[in-house]
């Protein structure tokens, strides 16, 4: 898609629901890659299997889960993932390292027993501890304890897996100009 014209995924349905569709499945050997796309309503809006594939300027709304990752190192890149997606990305290890940047990821709720998870890792237990940069994203907080709280990896399952989301923006980014593959991002 483009700024002023995405590509939308959604339900049919006149009145949608979070798992309306099954989601776009990719898996290995694809080169591609989504920028300004819209997903909504789908149970795994994109799945990316093994499948090198970047995600630039998509939002992703009321799905159940936003991106589901499976052995990738992908960059997910000023995108954003809104309220009404249980699960902004899904990282199933272990070889999954994807580069989460500039994103808007506020899926969470910090008042919630079970709450919605920003970041959710599994399978990375027979793997060598694994690091994925997921610095400089707003996550819905500036309080380091409430963004913890949604982000399953090491601190919850005990595995060996570490979401480094340190240096995180204190509010929502908003990209302001684009020139090609020079971005401007500016917090007001």
């Amino acid at each position: 898609g483009t700024p002023a014209d995405s590509i939308v995924f959604r339900s049919a349905s006149a009145t949608p629901t979070s798992t309306d569709w099954i989601g776009i499945a990719l898996e290995a050997p694809v080169s591609s890659s989504f920028e300004h796309c819209v997903f909504m309503h789908a149970e795994n809006a994109l799945s990316l299997l093994e499948a090198e594939v970047d995600v630039t300027k998509c939002s992703f709304r009321n799905c159940g889960t936003g991106l589901y990752l499976r052995g990738v190192t992908s960059n997910v890149t000023s995108c954003s993932f809104a309220a009404g997606t249980f699960t902004a990305i899904y990282l199933q290890g272990p070889t999954c390292k994807p580069l989460i940047r500039e994103c808007n990821i506020t899926v969470g709720d910090f008042s919630a027993a079970a709450a919605p998870y920003n970041v959710f890792c599994i399978s990375y237990s027979n793997a060598p501890n694994v690091y994925v940069d997921a610095r400089y994203n707003w996550w819905g907080s500036s309080d380091e304890s409430e963004i913890s709280q949604t982000i399953f990896d090491e601190t919850f399952s005990g595995g060996h897996v570490n979401v480094d989301f340190e240096e995180w923006y204190s509010e929502p980014g908003v990209e302001s100009r684009s020139w090609g593959a020079i971005r401007a991002m500016f917090i007001d």
